[in-house]
C-alpha cells in the first residue's frame, strides 16, 4: 500500500447537520473533533508506507480511530463498525454519511506499520501537544507518554474477542453435531456468556475486570476440551474443526497447572502463534530444504537497497501458502514469524532459493557441450514471465508455418485441434480449426487449416499454457 496524502477533510453539512440533531449537547467523538481538530496530518506518516503500490487509508484518520478506540474501549471489528455506522465517529474523521469505512484487520495493519517503522508514539505525542497548547496540562504534571500502553489495552482488547468467538464457535458446531451431549456437558452461565456474538457487547473497563472475564473464558474452553477428550466421549467430536481450532488456540492463550488457569503475557506467548508455520520450518530445517526467493525483477530492487531486511528475499506469500496462509506479508503474524530463531537460521544455512525447476534437468550447453541445468531456479513470477514467452513463441510459429493471419489466429479456441488422420501414403495430417476472417461478414466463417505436425504440437502446447477458466482462446492469455 502506497501513501497518497490528502488535506485534513472538512466535515460535509449534511453529516454536521444530523450529528448536531442526534446529538444535542455533543458527545466524546465530536468534542476531540472541535476541540483538538484533526491529531495528525497524513505526511507525517511517509516514511511507513512505499512509493507504490495502491491507495493506502488515510493514516491520519486513522490514528484518529485508534485514539477513539482506546477511550471507548473497543476492539477492532468494533471500531470498524463505529466507523461504518456511528454518527459521532463519522463526524470526528469528517466522512460522508454513507460512506462505508474499512475492513477492521486494516487497524492491526496499521498499527504493526507504526512500530516497524518506529512510529509508535506519534500518535501520543500529537495528542499531548495538541492539548498542551489548549491549556488541558499543567506545566510540570506528569503525565504518562508511554504509547505501547495504549497498543497494550488494544491488544488485549482483540485477543478477549478471538478467545471468546473461537469458544462459541466450538460451541455453535457441538450443537449441531451432538446437543444430546452438549446438553449435558454445559453450563447455566454458558448460555449468557456465549449466546450472542463476543463483538456485540463491551468488555468491562479495568485491567482486573478484564483479566477475570479472560480467565473465566479460559476455564471455560479448558472444560468443553476435557469433556471432548475424555474417554467415555465420542471420538468424532475431536475431528470438528472448531474444535481442533479451541485446542489450538487455548495452547497459544492460555497456560494451566497446579495453580490453576493463566492469561499468557508477553514473552509467555508462543513466538509466531503460528504452531503449524513452525512445524513448516522445522521440516524444512532437517531436509535442509531452501526458502522460497522472490523473482529475478524483485532481487535486483533489493540489491539496490542500503540497508536490505535479512529476509528481503523470502517470498512470504509462497511460504505461508503452504500452511494455507494467503498473505503472510501482510497478517499481523508475520513479523512474528520473522523473529522465529529456526527462520533465521535457515536463511543463513540454506538461503534463499526459487521454488520452481529447483532440480532441473542437464542439458549440454550449446556452446562449449558442457552439462548444465537448463534453467536456474524460478519463483512464481519468473514461471509466469516464462511461460508468457513460450505461449507467444507457439503463437508466432502456427503464424509462421500455416499461413494464418493474425486476426484467424486470434480464433483458435482450446480443444480445436482434432486426431491426426492418417494418408494413404502412411503419413499424418493435421488439422486445426478458426474462422476466416477476411473478406467475410462481421465476426468470420469456419474453416480448417491442414498444417504439419510441428503446428499441431505447438497449438498443444499453447493450450496447456492457457488458464482454461479465464479464456477459450488459445491466444488470449497473451
Amino acid at each position: 500500500m502506497s501513501l497518497r496524502p490528502v488535506p485534513v477533510p472538512c466535515i460535509p453539512e449534511a453529516t454536521v447537520r444530523v450529528a448536531r440533531a442526534a446529538f444535542r449537547k455533543g458527545c466524546l467523538a465530536m468534542r476531540i473533533r472541535d476541540e483538538l481538530g484533526s491529531l495528525c496530518e497524513d505526511e507525517l506518516f511517509a516514511s511507513a508506507f512505499p512509493r507504490r503500490g495502491g491507495p493506502a487509508w488515510s493514516p491520519g484518520q486513522l490514528a484518529m480511530v485508534s485514539v477513539l478506540q482506546f477511550a471507548e474501549g473497543l476492539t477492532d471489528r468494533q471500531a470498524a463498525d463505529a466507523v461504518r455506522g456511528r454518527i459521532d465517529v463519522k463526524y470526528a474523521l469528517g466522512l460522508e454519511l454513507e460512506d462505508p469505512g474499512f475492513d477492521f484487520s486494516v487497524l492491526s495493519e496499521f498499527r504493526d506499520r507504526l512500530i516497524a517503522h518506529g512510529l509508535e508514539e506519534l500518535v501520543l505525542n500529537r495528542l499531548l501537544e495538541r492539548v498542551g497548547e489548549l491549556g488541558l496540562l499543567r506545566a510540570g504534571g506528569r503525565q504518562r507518554t508511554d504509547s505501547t500502553h495504549v497498543l497494550a489495552v488494544v491488544r488485549t482488547l482483540n485477543r478477549m474477542e478471538f478467545v471468546g468467538e473461537t469458544l462459541r464457535a466450538a460451541l455453535e458446531a457441538l450443537a449441531v453435531a451432538a446437543p444430546a451431549w452438549l446438553r449435558q456437558v454445559a453450563v447455566p452461565e454458558w448460555f449468557e456468556r456465549y449466546g450472542k456474538r463476543i463483538d456485540s457487547f463491551r468488555f468491562p473497563k479495568g485491567a482486573d475486570a478484564r483479566q477475570r472475564w479472560a480467565l473465566a473464558v479460559g476455564r471455560d474452553g479448558f472444560t468443553l476440551l476435557q469433556a471432548v477428550y475424555a474417554q467415555d466421549a465420542l471420538v468424532w467430536l475431536r475431528e470438528i474443526e472448531a474444535v481442533q481450532v479451541l485446542r489450538t488456540a487455548w495452547v497459544q492463550q492460555y497456560h494451566r497447572d497446579e495453580e490453576g488457569v493463566r492469561w499468557r503475557e508477553g514473552k509467555d506467548l508462543p513466538p509466531g502463534r503460528l504452531p503449524a508455520m513452525q512445524n513448516l520450518l522445522m521440516e524444512m530445517q532437517a531436509a535442509k530444504e531452501p526458502l522460497p526467493a522472490i523473482c529475478a525483477q524483485k532481487m535486483v530492487a533489493v540489491a539496490g537497497q542500503t540497508d536490505p531486511s535479512p529476509f528481503a528475499h523470502l517470498a512470504a506469500n509462497r511460504l505461508g501458502r503452504r500452511i494455507g496462509v494467503m498473505e503472510l506479508s501482510r497478517s499481523w503474524a508475520f513479523r512474528h514469524v520473522k523473529a522465529d530463531p529456526v527462520l533465521r537460521e535457515l536463511a543463513q544455512d540454506v538461503g534463499f532459493v526459487g521454488a520452481w525447476a529447483r532440480h532441473a534437468a542437464v542439458i549440454p550447453r550449446a556452446d562449449t557441450g558442457k552439462p548444465v541445468p537448463w534453467t536456474e531456479p524460478l519463483a512464481d513470477e519468473d514461471v509466469e514471465v516464462m511461460a508468457g514467452y513460450v505461449l507467444t513463441a507457439c503463437l508466432v510459429l502456427t503464424c509462421a508455418l500455416s499461413g494464418m493471419r493474425t486476426s484467424e489466429l486470434a480464433e483458435i479456441e482450446v480443444g480445436c485441434r482434432s486426431r491426426a488422420r492418417t494418408t494413404p501414403g502412411g503419413g499424418a495430417q493435421f488439422r486445426l480449426p478458426s474462422r476466416v476472417i477476411k473478406w467475410k461478414p462481421f465476426g468470420g466463417v469456419p474453416d480448417e487449416w491442414v498444417v504439419i505436425e510441428e503446428v499441431d504440437r505447438a497449438v498443444g502446447l499453447a493450450e496447456r499454457l492457457v488458464d482454461r477458466a479465464a479464456a477459450r482462446r488459445c491466444s488470449a492469455a497473451s
